[in-house]
């Protein structure tokens, strides 16, 4: 602007300008430093995390390991063997709708079938092993429903136990793996046994706690649990 006025001579430039930033500069600052939504859409404002008590924690602790616990086979009486043992036959039917007839059947039964289930889960029938494995977890899920509704009655502290769980498992099967690798580098046969037993019960243990984590706190907006999605996306969790 003096440069302006110098060239010119003229005090109008110089009035002009005043005017300009008397008019303009106020709403001009506001706008630098007001907040900006990024790609056109507000983000989402950072969840609210709520304090977990320490009864609500101990009483998640209890419900989780409880979940985590193997569901227990009941012995089926005398008359129900015969009835259970056919339709785990059933699995392995020529026919289609035996076999998902079957399958349902053993479902319903429950606990009871759990028995024969899982010996029918080591068949060298790729049919029946996929079938039995299905109807087993489902029986599980089946037994396993009142706890997860009780974990959803104290969400927060759920989701943090859950949280802290899953953390431990992930650097568990973090270094499971690298004590695998190293100990094949090393040509340490009964070391590599070892980690890839840890690492497969490590990933075991982190893929019930994330299915737990979906049942009691859907990964949904606004739903309270997972991660938020900014900018309008949902962030998708890349599997380990």
């Amino acid at each position: 602007m003096a440069r302006m006025i110098g060239r010119t001579g003229s005090w109008l430039w110089w009035l002009a300008g005043c005017a300009c930033a008397l008019a303009f500069g106020p709403r001009a600052r506001g706008a630098d430093f007001a907040p900006r939504p990024k790609y056109g859409v507000e983000p989402m404002p950072a969840p609210v995390v709520p304090e977990v008590g320490e009864a609500e924690r101990r009483q998640a602790e209890e419900l989780i390991d409880e979940h985590l616990r193997p569901v227990p086979a009941a012995e089926p009486s005398a008359d129900e063997k015969t009835p259970i043992g056919e339709l785990v036959k059933g699995l392995g039917a020529g026919d289609f709708a035996a076999r998902d007839a079957a399958s349902s059947a053993l479902v319903k039964i429950g606990q009871k079938a759990l028995g024969p289930l899982r010996e029918a889960a080591k068949s060298s029938d790729p049919e029946v092993v996929q079938r039995a494995g299905q109807a087993v977890a489902a029986i599980e899920t089946q037994v396993r429903a009142g706890v997860v509704n009780k974990l959803k009655r104290i969400p927060a502290a759920a989701r943090a136990v859950i949280g802290g769980r899953s953390t431990a498992a992930g650097m568990a099967l973090r270094r499971a793996v690298a004590a695998e690798e190293e100990a094949r580098k090393a040509g340490d046969a009964e070391a590599e046994k070892r980690a890839v037993a840890e690492r497969a019960s490590a990933t075991a243990l982190l893929a019930t706690l994330r299915a737990l984590q979906a049942q009691v706190s859907p990964l949904l907006p606004g739903g309270g649990g997972g991660v938020q999605p900014l900018y309008g996306v949902m962030i998708q969790g890349r599997a380990d």
